[in-house]
């Protein structure tokens, strides 16, 4: 392993982030994308959103990179940001002109279901429930995490607290647990994003994720 390459891809996905998150707050506010006040969100005027593009950017850029590099885990983790690119896409049109949430949750439930075709899956109940029924319920709860996760988008820097609370947590058991490489890198490429994203999200916000960021870091 090229320890070298895989620290330069962190560096520049920490680096890029931050600043291509300054260029998307520039670019949203002069075209009016904007995150409006409701009974929910921290803040009483209109905030930018869409900054996930810049966040979801870095990660698409940074597990491309580790692919290039040689990570062993790509084809699994080729298609599962094939899913994530595509929601960010579908949440985007609805950041900017809103879309019927049925179109959302189908958009959502179609890529849960193809990745789950196309990635290796184990049983997680240690077969006391019969693996299609278990596949089911985990695509339910897949989505239900998704649109929870998008809940929290309006209320100043969670968002991004909540991402390096799990990212972090996964990171650590994985190194506990001695899987390695495939997994670690890939969750810290998306906590490396959010720390660049940050700085702009803390309160007092400048900048929101929007759909194109909550619901593809969701999934």
């Amino acid at each position: 392993m090229n320890t070298s390459l895989y620290i330069g891809v962190l560096a520049i996905v920490l680096l890029g982030s931050w600043a291509s998150c300054g260029i998307a707050l520039l670019l949203l506010t002069r075209y009016n994308v904007f995150s409006y006040p409701v009974t929910r969100s921290s803040h009483i005027r209109p905030i930018p959103q869409g900054g996930g593009i810049a966040v979801v950017g870095m990660v698409a850029i940074g597990w491309t990179a580790i692919g290039i590099i040689g990570i062993e885990n790509w084809p699994s983790l080729a298609v599962i940001l094939a899913g994530t690119l595509s929601l960010a896409l579908v949440s985007w049109f609805d950041d900017v002109g809103g879309l019927p949430i049925s179109v959302r949750l189908l958009s959502q439930a179609i890529t849960v279901a193809i990745v789950m075709v196309l990635v290796p899956l184990e049983t997680v109940t240690n077969n006391l429930i019969p693996f299609p029924l278990e596949c089911f319920l985990i695509a339910i709860l897949w989505i239900w995490f998704i649109n929870l996760f998008n809940f929290m988008d309006g209320i100043d820097g969670i968002t991004g607290v909540q991402t390096l609370c799990i990212g972090f947590g996964i990171t650590i058991v994985s190194i506990i647990a001695g899987v390695g490489i495939p997994l670690i890198f890939p969750t810290t490429i998306l906590c490396l994003a959010i720390i660049g994203f940050l700085p702009w999200n803390w309160s007092p916000a400048k900048l929101f994720l929007g759909d194109v960021g909550s619901v593809p870091i969701g999934f």
